[in-house]
């Protein structure tokens, strides 16, 4: 089956977004300066696409729940005019206009966690401009505040989080597109973070995910690398 959807997808999340526990489709559309959202019939079959406003240039998209009312709301990078909107559900499907907060020059990646271990979801932002990641906390009701930016390698496109080091504290993993690397920013949970640390992966690393690759417990990191064409992964062997 294929799906019309704005112009220029970037990025595609799955996610209940209206509550009737399927999963739903959400596309962050460049060039349609959109969220393109597809409600799931229950038979893995999708309705036409529906127009979220998001901003202008939408590279990439987190999906949570903001506000705290259970429903899963957008936090959108909008690359051409260097914000990031913040896009709350009403219930149902049902979309806010949104809201947006300067976050750095040439915002293209985000991740969603709780950075503080306040018990919110926090964001942050990768941006290519600035070279820079930009950390956004939660102040309740779905408001969020940018709280500083660590800088990084040339080059950040994408962004992962996840506890790498067994610590208990979200730290942050991002490709270091130009510099053929990636970088860990470890947190001290409080919603600060120590400086880079970076490892080398393959070719212009585009995309990064962190998940336990290998069953034992800790989280491993694996990288797209665009000009290598080849997926690298790293095993990670760090005791806690």
């Amino acid at each position: 089956m294929s799906y019309p959807v704005g112009a220029g997808p970037r990025r595609v999340v799955a996610a209940d977004l209206d509550g009737d526990s399927d999963a739903d489709l959400a596309l962050a559309c460049f060039n349609g300066s959109e969220v393109s959202v597809l409600y799931n019939d229950g038979s893995g079959e999708f309705g036409s696409a529906e127009s979220v406003a998001a901003g202008s240039g939408c590279s990439s998209l987190a999906i949570g729940d903001i506000d705290g009312d259970e429903d899963l709301d957008f936090v959108v990078v909008s690359s051409l005019t260097d914000e990031t909107a913040i896009v709350l559900n009403a219930g149902g499907g049902a979309f806010e206009a949104p809201t947006f907060i300067a976050t750095g020059s040439g915002p293209v990646g985000v991740g969603l966690a709780d950075l503080d271990g306040d018990g919110d979801l926090d964001a942050a932002v990768a941006n290519l401009t600035d070279g820079d990641i930009a950390v956004l906390l939660n102040a309740g009701s779905g408001e969020l505040v940018l709280d500083g930016s660590y800088p990084f390698a040339t080059g950040p496109l994408d962004i992962a989080i996840g506890d790498l080091d067994g610590d208990g504290f979200q730290d942050l993993a991002a490709t270091a597109y130009v510099g053929h690397a990636f970088g860990i920013l470890r947190g001290c949970g409080n919603g600060a973070f120590l400086g880079a640390d970076y490892y080398a992966s393959g070719e212009a690393p585009i995309a990064i995910t962190c998940a336990d690759l290998d069953g034992d417990g800790d989280l491993d990191v694996a990288m797209a690398n665009h000009d290598s064409n080849d997926l690298r992964v790293m095993y990670n062997r760090v005791s806690p």
